[in-house]
């Protein structure tokens, strides 16, 4: 399976909003479960969130519980929630390099976040 990194960014906007810890099937996504449980799986191996996750005998993930963003969870995620910011890097991804790490995802988020508060700057 593909690392999807718009739906990692939705798993993280909704473990934000949630009030305590929140399962893989209450997520609202259009992702099959199994993508959302290898997400998670993903977001937690990065050190991004907070998970429990059960896995059967032979590996898989078949239920997780997010508890949290960490600190370095809620940093990526401040340098992508804005959705323009993120249309941007995304295409700048996209029109560049066609994929990237996570690392080269927020540093180009810093670059657009930067230029657009550059360009809200007044001369005088």
């Amino acid at each position: 399976m593909k690392r999807d990194l718009d739906l990692c960014r939705e798993i993280m906007l909704q473990v934000e909003e949630a009030d305590g810890p929140i399962y893989d099937s209450e997520l609202e996504t259009c992702a099959s479960e199994a993508a959302k449980r290898y997400h998670i799986e993903l977001l937690e191996s990065r050190g991004f969130i907070d998970a429990a996750i059960s896995k059967s005998d032979d590996g898989a993930a078949f239920k997780a519980r997010i508890d949290g963003l960490t600190w370095d969870g809620r940093d990526f995620l401040d340098s992508v929630r804005d959705s323009r910011v993120w249309r941007n890097v995304r295409r700048a991804i996209r029109d560049s390099v066609g994929t990237a790490t996570f690392d080269v995802v927020r540093s180009v988020a810093s670059a657009v976040a930067v230029e657009m508060a550059k360009s809200c700057i007044v001369q005088k």
